[in-house]
């Protein structure tokens, strides 16, 4: 997390695709604690993907800055990393955090989070001020190329979690929906054979009246 510097900017990622378990309320929710701290109060929320923004809409629809929509359809591009970046007017925060998925093991992930600081705050860290050989734009362009790639990377972590949990409830509904078949099969079994025992027995009873008579 970023502490002492207050108001920065937050990128929850997430996609505008459900049935995936609580991949996106999991990202969703950390951003929420994170817009509760007190020096977080008028922080901006990027809303990667329309789950974010309907999850956050509620209670801190102030904070979002703007949702980019026609997440999760397509594989994440470098492309749409770097117009994000570019939308959101990185220059007016001075850091950023992104918040997204990443995996832990087969079929299991976490939150994770990436901290970013603004292109013109590196410039002044001592280190870099230093290495008068390399020009002030170049180093620039490499910070901001390392900025979108951190992006691209935080969404093509987010896509991959997403579609493994997407695996993984998709087959547990299969299997929910092969025991309720079988237990169905063997309901309608027990009233069909019940429904022909009954017919048999009026059957019977029928034939016994006529023949007595």
């Amino acid at each position: 997390m970023l502490d002492h510097i207050e108001n920065h900017l937050i990128f929850a990622i997430t996609s505008d695709r459900g049935l995936c378990g609580g991949i996106h309320t999991a990202v969703v929710k950390k951003v929420k604690q994170e817009l509760n701290r007190s020096d977080q109060r008028f922080a901006k929320v990027v809303c990667v993907g329309q789950k974010a923004e309907e999850l956050l809409a509620k209670s801190y629809k102030s904070n979002i800055l703007f949702t980019v929509f026609k997440i999760g359809k397509d594989n994440a591009t470098f492309l749409e990393a770097s117009q994000i970046f570019n939308e959101c007017n990185y220059a007016e925060f001075i850091a950023c955090q992104i918040f997204y998925n990443h995996s832990v093991t087969k079929g299991s992930s976490q939150v994770g989070w990436i901290s970013i600081y603004n292109t013109d705050f590196l410039l002044t860290v001592a280190h870099i001020a230093s290495l008068e050989e390399v020009e002030e734009e170049t180093m620039k362009s490499y910070i901001e190329f390392s900025t979108v790639s951190l992006l691209f990377f935080a969404m093509v972590e987010n896509t991959f979690c997403e579609h493994s949990a997407r695996m993984i409830a998709m087959d547990a509904a299969s299997k929910n929906v092969k025991s309720l078949n079988e237990k169905l099969s063997l309901e309608y079994n027990r009233k069909r054979q019940f429904k022909i025992t009954s017919d048999l027995i009026d059957i019977v009873s029928g034939s016994q009246v006529i023949t007595e008579k």
